[in-house]
């Protein structure tokens, strides 16, 4: 499996070499996606020495941008280029881990959180780290974090009714602005699963923009309410930043679908 991953990370930056040399270079904005900043074993863990070293990176080599500018930039034409936006989802305590590094470095977050963590389905999380308590939310606000909403409780959203489907969409936009006392913009969807009902819901709620896990840049043609994000886990490699979520590498996976080559190189 190791050999597999180094594979992967060489034909990454391959692409990415070919890409620095031709018109693909850096027009769009990459939306990266994290979960949680711990030594556990899911693959979704990253230690948070790590973390420290792939932001480090990409800020050497590109800016980071908030949430808010990103999707402004959908409304107002104005682009943002060679920029990078550091989002996370699910909301686990062990993110406050980061908070110093990112302050200190002026890295704007967006975390994607649960209205109603007490009723986490944890068998959809996969994971059974302590989820941030609203004091702490409060907290992450008052340091510029942008919170937006990862659904009420994490449900598997390929199994809801349309009655259960408002309690995850809407009553927990609700629910998460009366706990917070602010409004908000955002919604991901979780484990990225949607389609055009659940948007419609999306859209109904009042939500400014929704967020998937498809790897993709956004530019200003994407749509408001399926905005790609690359998701960062802990089988990449530092070599593999940028290439992991630059323009390059997403013309090559877009030319080699048919074969669903790209899809296993990037998920395996």
């Amino acid at each position: 499996m190791k050999l597999f991953f180094s594979m992967r990370a060489l034909l990454l930056t391959i692409a990415y070499k070919i890409g620095t040399f031709s018109c693909l270079n850096d027009t769009s904005i990459s939306i990266l996606c994290y979960h949680s900043f711990s030594n556990k074993n899911d693959r979704y863990s990253i230690p948070v020495s790590f973390v420290k070293k792939q932001l480090a990176k990409i800020g050497h080599q590109q800016r980071f941008i908030s949430l808010d500018n990103a999707v402004s930039m959908l409304y107002s034409r104005n682009v943002y280029k060679n920029a990078v936006v550091f989002t996370v989802d699910d909301g686990y305590k062990d993110v406050l881990s980061i908070l110093p590094f990112t302050k200190k470095y002026h890295i704007p977050v967006a975390i994607f959180v649960l209205s109603d963590p007490y009723h986490a389905d944890r068998k959809e999380l996969d994971h059974n780290g302590k989820l941030l308590t609203t004091k702490e939310l409060k907290f992450l606000l008052s340091q510029g974090w942008t919170i937006g909403c990862h659904s009420a409780t994490h449900a598997n959203f390929k199994t809801l009714d349309p009655e259960q489907m408002q309690k995850e969409i809407l009553s927990a936009k609700q629910q998460l602005e009366k706990r917070l006392g602010v409004t908000v913009h955002y919604f991901a969807y979780p484990k990225g699963t949607y389609n055009k009902s659940i948007q419609t819901y999306v859209k109904r709620a009042g939500y400014r923009a929704a967020f998937s896990i498809e790897p993709g840049g956004i530019t200003i043609k994407t749509p408001r309410f399926s905005m790609p994000r690359v998701t960062v886990d802990k089988t990449h490699q530092l070599r593999e930043f940028p290439a992991l979520y630059h323009d390059s590498t997403f013309f090559l996976r877009k030319i080699t679908n048919p074969l669903r080559l790209w899809n296993l190189l990037l998920r395996v």
